[in-house]
């Protein structure tokens, strides 16, 4: 008889029992060798042992079973433990997040050590008349930020070792990654600097550097909201530019909230590149400066300004002479000093003539000053009366020393004043410089004060050796900064300005005055013009200035925005100030508060209340407080992109990243179209290239789709309508009677540049327009509405019913905000493709209602609202309507050999040259055109290609000009990859702005008229047009 098995085929016992040893023994091998124990020949020890040892069980334990470790609450007694069974984080969140470093903005790594102590610019806030708020404006590459380096080197400890590499420009304030790499200024950038004076007198500089490119000016018309003033920058090679006028006429349309002084820049230009005379030298700075006063007298003209406030020279002290790249400026006052300090001993001997001794002048050049010499009051007002013979038809006399207005016969070949004392010594320098071998220019130098090191005669290049001799010969910013303490007023000095111009508000109110009066210790009142993305770009600060009060860490505050009225308080929030800085481009400089007059960065939570600007004020605050005005500009969004995710699931992902699009570019529009699309609206190409870049990398994260670009339209009439449109209510108790006609010249014009708006009261709208433009003052002062925006809109709307008893009266009163807003619905949406409508003045002539009561539905808004709509688009239709599309002017500037080559681009795309004419002193050639918006895209590129790279041109936004063709001919047939005739662009821009918004090919017009008659005839007609084609 065979032995039974002892296991099972699973290895469970199934032999015969045993004896309670035997078991014992067998658990215990058994728990060593098959459940993972390691065998031993000692005892094993529980790890529950106790004194007294009961029977023992006979059960085999399983391994999961068995307590191989103790429980929590045994080694931690005194920690709770929690079990959950599930998950409490999302699961589109990572348990641990990976770690996310954004290098797009080159920061500085720690904060760099200054001349001075941040303290001491601390202290410097609590003085407004010692602080200027001024914005460096100008062309593209005209040198405003390389004039901002010269600012802001002079402020470091070791500017040696910040400068680094003298051949290559720092260019501060140019931080983005995309700044660097395209060399172009696109984001504002402020800097708060402590400079002095030619007197060594400190001064706290809040400066913003802007970009210079038209596509950008939204940006410079932010950084002037929060300035006093500006300094105007102007390549003395190019002239005054197109965008140097725009830029003008924007800081004049200011007033008095806005002064500025003018540097000409890129002065090493007119000695290394065009290689001019010194006297060919002036005469084409001269041309420049009138040139530029020229256009400053003429917008004064027309804006009623005092021109003599606004003129620019250098003998009235509001114009200097730079080179930004070569690290230096000057003024004829600053030059003049110069002289005077050099030669003490002559100035003292002459007993106060201004002229004594100035033929010694090339002798004594860098002289030091004797024991005995002249005092510091002197000194600066002999320089300030030798200053004022140095620009113009002004030479020197060799005999008598004496400054005379025509050149003095019998003496040879004598030069004016500022070629002789001004541009022949630093032609001079600089021919040494370059041309001399480093023993005798040692010598050279020497004899001007000038003393370099060994290892600085021996550069890498001429380049950093002229840098390093210009700069230290004319030392630091301090002539510019005489003239920033001089022409431009302080915070307080600019405030009952500043308030005037930007405050919608009461300006009798006890807010008023403290910004009036600039109170540190008043209401707190801050406006932000800016929003700047924290360094992980979760979020954005807040760049704005304290116009009262003082604002603290740790304040309540309620941000208003844009949308906020006393009436309507929806858009304002309350919030805690967290963080406040001293915001310095690269860096950031923590402050505890901030006092009025100063600039200041807000962190926080206080952007997700923002969108562009924002008015922020005491939370406690419980006066009747109105917003600071939203920014005005000077050009308007002239391309449209639609955009959607490539991943339709990171929809949200995108909406997110274009809600931070809209928070930082100032002008930017992103709204959704009733198709569905998310449209993006800019000012051209470069705008919306870098808009889209910061989608993608910055803000969403995502890859995106888009579209063909395309422009936003416009909807006009040409005519007056051929007869009287009517429109009933959908319940018979209203009707409508309208007329629609073209605006006068120049209309739309006076209402966008602010000279009449819809807030201007009655009497003097009146006044303006029957003086301006014409107009019955009868009817000037029937004037309901404007549209589509109620202030600055370029449609009006006109009552002519002749409501001749009270109850007539009565009714057109009820209705009255219910046809206000009909019409500015429609001029808001036009019946061609849905865009905005532009100069057309609709008549109201008539109005018949029922005897309905005033509580009654019949006469309620929501019949009379479409019937107003619907009565605004028959008028129109009847008036011959018209689409009209934005026109650019260009400037392009090209060699003469290149300028048939631009007509030939500009013909291929619609465009009209104006003029062509040479840039005075160059050998370029300057071609002014106008060009469609539509006709722009790749017109830079196209352009560099006709002309192998010689010619650059730049657009910006002019008019609106009417499409040729008739957009609602029918009988255009629009052939697939044709280009269309121009009679035909009308049509095919209006059938494919409707198919991309999904409304539809057709015009049905006839739906607009409740006439049978004239539907039945329209119709009529439509149906003939579709035989015939």
């Amino acid at each position: 008889m065979s032995e039974q098995p002892l296991y099972d085929e699973f290895g469970n016992y199934i032999g015969p029992e045993s004896d309670v040893d035997e078991a014992s023994d067998y658990e215990s091998s058994a728990s060593g060798s098959e459940y993972g124990g390691e065998a031993s020949a000692q005892e094993p020890v529980p790890m529950d042992t106790t004194e007294d040892s009961g029977p023992v069980e006979q059960r085999i334990v399983l391994a999961e079973d068995k307590k191989h470790y103790p429980d929590a609450d045994e080694v931690y007694p005194e920690a709770d433990v929690v079990f959950q069974d599930e998950d409490t984080q999302p699961i589109t969140q990572p348990i641990i997040a990976p770690t996310k470093t954004f290098d797009f903005d080159k920061l500085e790594k720690e904060v760099p050590e200054l001349v001075y102590d941040y303290h001491f610019l601390a202290g410097l806030m609590e003085h407004p008349s010692l602080i200027r708020n001024v914005a460096l404006v100008g062309a593209l590459h005209s040198g405003k930020t390389l004039l901002c380096d010269l600012l802001v080197s002079h402020t470091w400890a070791d500017r040696a070792k910040k400068l680094g590499n003298l051949d290559k420009e720092v260019k501060y304030t140019n931080f983005r990654e995309d700044e660097i790499d395209r060399d172009l200024t696109i984001k504002s950038t402020p800097l708060s600097l402590v400079l002095t004076d030619t007197d060594d007198k400190n001064y706290l500089i809040n400066v913003i550097d802007t970009p210079g490119h038209p596509n950008f000016q939204d940006e410079v018309t932010a950084a002037l909201r929060v300035s006093d003033g500006a300094v105007l920058v102007v390549d003395c090679v190019i002239g005054v530019t197109d965008h140097t006028k725009r830029l003008v006429k924007h800081m004049l349309s200011e007033g008095p909230n806005m002064k500025f002084v003018v540097v000409l820049s890129q002065l090493d230009r007119l000695v290394l590149e065009l290689r001019l005379p010194p006297e060919d030298a002036y005469f084409k700075l001269r041309y420049v400066i009138q040139e530029l006063n020229s256009y400053i007298r003429e917008q004064c003209e027309l804006m009623g300004l005092n021109k003599d406030d606004y003129v620019v020279s250098p003998i009235r002290g509001n114009l200097a002479f730079a080179s930004g790249l070569y690290q230096f400026v000057f003024t004829t006052y600053s030059f003049a000093k110069y002289y005077v300090e050099a030669n003490t001993d002559a100035f003292r001997t002459s007993g106060g003539d201004q002229n004594a001794e100035s033929n010694s002048l090339p002798a004594a050049f860098g002289r030091a000053s004797q024991e005995g010499g002249l005092q510091a009051h002197q000194v600066n007002e002999y320089a300030r009366r030798l200053a004022r013979g140095m620009w113009g038809d002004v030479w020197r006399d060799k005999r008598t020393g004496q400054f005379v207005k025509s050149p003095p016969k019998d003496q040879g070949e004598v030069q004016r004043t500022f070629v002789e004392f001004f541009l022949i010594p630093l032609y001079k320098m600089i021919g040494h410089t370059i041309g001399e071998e480093q023993e005798s220019l040692q010598v050279t130098l020497g004899d001007v004060g000038i003393y370099l090191s060994q290892k600085d005669y021996y550069a890498k290049s001429t380049k950093s050796l002229l840098k390093k001799v210009l700069s230290q010969f004319f030392g630091g910013p301090q002539p510019l900064v005489d003239q920033l303490v001089a022409k431009l007023p302080s915070p307080q000095e600019n405030a009952a300005n500043k308030i005037a111009k930007i405050y919608s508000g009461n300006q009798t109110g006890q807010i008023a005055d403290d910004m009036r009066n600039l109170r540190a210790n008043g209401e707190l009142l801050v406006h932000t013009s800016k929003n700047y993305h924290k360094s992980d770009m979760s979020g954005f600060d807040l760049f704005g200035r304290v116009m009262s009060g003082t604002l603290r860490v740790g304040d309540k505050v309620k941000v208003l925005g844009e949308r906020y009225t006393l009436d309507d308080p929806e858009d304002s929030r309350v919030e805690t100030i967290t963080e406040l800085w001293i915001y310095e481009g690269r860096y950031r400089v923590e402050v505890s508060h901030v006092p009025a007059g100063n600039w200041v960065l807000i962190g926080g939570s206080l952007d997700s209340a923002v969108v562009k600007t924002s008015t922020i004020i005491a939370a406690d605050n419980t006066d009747a407080v109105e917003i600071c005005r939203p920014l005005k500009f000077a050009t308007t969004g002239s391309l449209k992109i639609a955009c959607e995710p490539l991943n339709p699931s990171e929809l949200p992902k995108m909406l997110e990243g274009l809600r931070k699009i809209d928070r930082s570019f100032p002008l930017v529009q992103c709204k959704v179209e009733e198709s569905g699309e998310h449209v993006i609206i800019g000012t051209g190409e470069l705008y919306m290239d870098v808009v889209l870049h910061d989608l993608r990398k910055l803000y969403g994260d995502i890859e995106i789709k888009v579209s063909d670009p395309v422009v936003p339209f416009c909807e006009t009439v040409i005519e007056t309508s051929q007869f009287k449109c009517s429109a009933e209510s959908t319940n018979k108790q209203a009707k409508l009677y309208m007329i629609a006609e073209p605006l006068e010249k120049g209309v739309a014009e006076a209402i966008e540049a602010g000279v009449v708006t819809g807030l201007t009261p009655p009497r003097e709208r009146a006044n303006i327009f029957g003086k301006e433009f014409g107009w019955d003052k009868l009817a000037a002062r029937n004037i309901w509405a404007f549209g589509a925006d109620p202030i600055n809109g370029t449609n009006i709307l006109l009552n002519e019913t002749l409501a001749t008893d009270a109850e007539a009266r009565n009714s057109l009163n009820l209705i009255r905000d219910s046809v206000v807003s009909g019409f500015q619905w429609a001029t808001r949406e036009g019946p061609l493709c849905e865009d905005n409508v532009r100069n057309v003045k609709f008549k109201l002539l008539d109005v018949v209602t029922s005897n309905v009561t005033a509580g009654g539905i019949g006469l309620g808004s929501g019949q009379i609202i479409p019937v107003a709509r619907r009565v605004a688009y028959s008028s129109m239709l009847m008036a011959t309507p018209r689409l009209m599309e934005p026109m650019m002017f260009a400037e392009i500037d090209c060699p003469a050999d290149c300028v048939s080559a631009v007509y030939t681009v500009l013909s291929r795309r619609r465009g009209h040259v104006l003029k062509d004419v040479p840039r005075p002193g160059t050998p370029l050639f300057c071609v002014y055109a106008y060009i469609p918006a539509i006709e722009t895209f790749g017109f830079e590129t196209d352009l560099r290609t006709h002309t192998s790279g010689q010619a650059f041109g730049t657009t910006a936004f002019d008019h609106w000009s009417v499409v040729p063709g008739d957009p609602l001919d029918s009988s255009i047939i629009l052939r697939p990859l044709e280009p269309a005739p121009q009679p035909h662009l009308a049509r095919e821009f209006v059938i494919k702005t409707r198919r991309r918004k999904g409304i539809g090919e057709d015009i049905n017009a006839h739906k607009y008229f409740d006439d049978p008659e004239l539907v039945q005839r329209l119709q009529a007609e439509e149906e003939t047009a579709a035989d015939v084609f």
